[in-house]
């Protein structure tokens, strides 16, 4: 058996027990595919219509979940009727009402002094920059030069030590996501979704980076199903090679749910 046949087998023994389907997905490198800029991350146009063509499909939810801030990844998939998670689960867009992680008060100041702090390492290394989001930063290294690439991991890890007691950073292929310790995750995300969609039914998360290993932990509590996408996934039940892969399945499983 496929993988994608063995993942269908599990939705559709679901739907045989009136149990609705929650699909939800991480945006860059699972649904969308990388690119130099996250500004230019565009979704294609038929994972967009099949996202359209499952939030349509009756006891299907679904949703996009992103370290993206929320009205950016919401701008990038451009659907109504999904729920949405932004700042790596800070925020949520649950079909219009808004959640948001309340910081301790004394969290935007040390964010401030990190972020000075951020500044001065990164200007030290031309191709690194910062992403500002509201509660969290992310430091891109994709562009740097292979010269410069050991000696920035070095001084980065070396800062990040001192961030431990404040801040939670997870290491990704090429970027830093920096948030505040015990703030919400996407794990929580996930948590806010179900219960808002259906406590009853099957839920189905596909990520591709560190940063999706709350969400995958979350899910598996739940019983649901697991997708890792591409060669940089955390451990998960099952595996798809890119977000092209994941976009032909997901119209299959479209397909299926509509005959």
């Amino acid at each position: 058996m496929t993988v994608e046949s063995a993942i269908l087998q599990r939705l559709f023994d679901a739907r045989k027990h009136d149990q609705p389907w929650v699909l939800l997905f991480d945006y860059d490198g699972t649904l969308a595919p990388y690119s130099a800029h996250p500004s230019t991350a565009k979704l294609p146009p038929e994972t967009r219509s099949v996202l359209a063509q499952l939030r349509d499909t009756p006891g299907v939810f679904a949703g996009v979940l992103s370290g993206r801030p929320l009205a950016d990844v919401r701008r990038m998939v451009g659907l109504k009727g999904l729920y949405y998670s932004g700042s790596g689960g800070m925020e949520l867009d649950l079909l219009g009402v808004e959640k948001n992680w309340h910081d301790h008060p004394d969290f935007r100041e040390r964010l401030h002094h990190a972020h000075s702090y951020l500044t001065r390492i990164v200007e030290r290394y031309p191709g690194v920059w910062i992403e500002t989001k509201p509660f969290s930063r992310t430091i891109h290294f994709r562009s740097i030069g292979r010269k410069g690439q050991s000696a920035f991991l070095r001084e980065m890890n070396g800062y990040l030590q001192r961030l431990e007691s404040h801040f939670r950073a997870v290491c990704m292929a090429q970027a830093f996501e920096i948030s505040p310790i015990g703030a919400w995750n996407k794990g929580d995300a996930v948590r806010w979704i179900v219960e808002d969609a259906c406590r009853d039914g099957i839920c189905l998360y596909a990520g591709d980076e560190r940063n999706d290993q709350d969400a995958f932990e979350m899910v598996r509590s739940l019983g649901g199903v697991t997708i890792g996408v591409g060669p940089n996934a955390p451990q998960a039940e099952y595996r798809l090679g890119a977000p092209q892969d994941l976009t032909a399945f997901l119209r299959r499983v479209a397909h299926q749910a509509s005959c």
